[in-house]
């Protein structure tokens, strides 16, 4: 992970049309944030996954009072998922687990894009670098550290994010925009 975290200090990170969020807190601090400022308030998040990391995640979305959904990993994994996709227009948002393959990612990220669903991946066991962020269609990668940890978020869906917060502790775009200080004042325009 230490290659794909220098990558994100470089001067002209943002050209890719990613921006770099650092959250200061523990691992659970940096989803708490996540999830209270993506997901709207008549929206639900769908968590795929089944060990202690998802029951975390099902267990903040009760506190952040944000509606839940989940799938446990089987073996058809992706039939599920876009069964709930197709009929509950309510999950907008899919947060998989650093359980899930890579080949079971590709898979959702492929029904996220069809569906026009976000996706947030766990980058706490993998290595995913910016090409597999693109090939998996992550809008959300989170890279858990010790004191702080990193989010790569595709802008597009950050920019999304302003005003959801549930408060003002957990406010993603508010960390991101304060984060901006230290970037240069004139920026270049972004790479096509």
């Amino acid at each position: 992970m230490a290659a794909f975290i220098d990558i994100l200090h470089e001067e002209h990170f943002y050209r890719t049309g990613f921006e770099s969020v650092r959250v200061n807190g523990s691992y659970e601090a940096v989803y708490e944030a996540v999830i209270a400022s993506m997901i709207g308030y008549n929206n639900e998040l769908l968590v795929i996954g089944q060990n202690e990391q998802s029951a975390a995640w099902r267990k903040t979305c009760k506190a952040l009072d944000v509606n839940v959904s989940t799938i446990d990993i089987d073996n058809d994994i992706a039939t599920a998922v876009e069964t709930i996709l197709s009929v509950n227009r309510n999950s907008t948002h899919i947060l998989c687990g650093s359980e899930v393959s890579a080949d079971v990612l590709n898979k959702i990220g492929e029904l996220s894009r069809k569906y026009r669903r976000s996706l947030i991946a766990d980058n706490s066991r993998e290595d995913y670098t910016m090409a597999d962020i693109d090939k998996y269609n992550i809008d959300f990668l989170v890279c858990p550290q010790s004191e702080s940890s990193l989010i790569v978020a595709r802008r597009s869906k950050l920019v999304q994010t302003e005003g959801n917060a549930r408060n003002i502790n957990n406010d993603l775009y508010t960390i991101w925009q304060s984060g901006l200080t230290d970037r240069r004042s004139t920026l270049e325009p972004m790479a096509c």
